[in-house]
């Protein structure tokens, strides 16, 4: 990738991953199974996922969506109060 270089990081930006099937990636595994009913493999590339700041919650939006269709689903999420917006913290042994 050519930001790779411009910005001499020391690693991959992005690199081929499966996003279906039992060598998908875990995120889009985890994305997949929790962003939908059915969790239906993966149409295309451009699927949008909304995911909340903790990451309880996950919305699964239609390749064919616009982001702006999407933006007031966007700033509720990022207007919700710190406890449904911050991981809960576990307790250390």
């Amino acid at each position: 990738m050519r930001a790779k270089y411009a910005l001499d990081a020391g690693f991959k930006f992005m690199e081929k991953v499966d996003v279906n099937g039992e060598e998908a990636h875990p995120v889009y595994r985890w994305l997949r199974l929790r962003g939908s009913e059915d969790a239906e493999p993966l149409a295309w590339n451009f699927s949008i996922f909304l995911v909340a700041k903790n990451g309880t919650s996950v919305t699964r939006y239609a390749q064919s969506r616009n982001p702006l269709s999407i933006q007031s689903d966007i700033e509720a999420l990022l207007e919700a109060p710190d406890s449904e917006g911050t991981p809960p913290v576990s307790p250390t042994s």
